[in-house]
This record gives C-alpha cells, sequence and structure tokens, in this order.
C-alpha cells in the first residue's frame, strides 16, 4: 500500500507542473502564433462560417422533411 501512495504523490507533482502555468502559457502562445500565422482567419472567416451553418441546418431539416415524405410513400407501397 506504500508503493501506491508514493506513486500517488509522484503522480500528482506531476500533474501539477504539466497542467500548470507552463502548459496554459504555451497553450495561449500557440493560439497567437497560429491566429497571426494565418493571417487572423479566425476573425475573417467567421461570417463565412456562420453562413455555412445556417445553410447546413436548412439543408437538414429539409432532408428530414423529405425523409418523412418518402416515408409516407413507402408506408403506402406496403399497403398496395
Amino acid at each position: 500500500m506504500e508503493i501506491f501512495k508514493s506513486i500517488e504523490q509522484v503522480l500528482n507533482h506531476i500533474n501539477g507542473i504539466v497542467w500548470g502555468p507552463p502548459l496554459l502559457i504555451l497553450l495561449v502562445g500557440t493560439g497567437v502564433y497560429f491566429t497571426f500565422k494565418l493571417k487572423l482567419l479566425q476573425i475573417f472567416k467567421l461570417p463565412l462560417a456562420i453562413y455555412f451553418q445556417k445553410m447546413m441546418k436548412s439543408m437538414m431539416k429539409m432532408q428530414r422533411e423529405m425523409y418523412q415524405v418518402l416515408r409516407h410513400f413507402a408506408l403506402l407501397y406496403q399497403q398496395l
């Protein structure tokens, strides 16, 4: 049992180092780097992404409606 406690302490220490400020700095720095490397792609393409999302939602709605119509025809066909 004593070995498990020591392993847990070592893992907790490593966890504190890995998930601490160095990782946060690395993540934020990487985000800023790629934002400027990709020429502010997130900002300039946001309207296009919102439009695409709305278009996909309308297409999915239309597809569900078409499926319902086809389902009714399939039920009718089975009855014949």
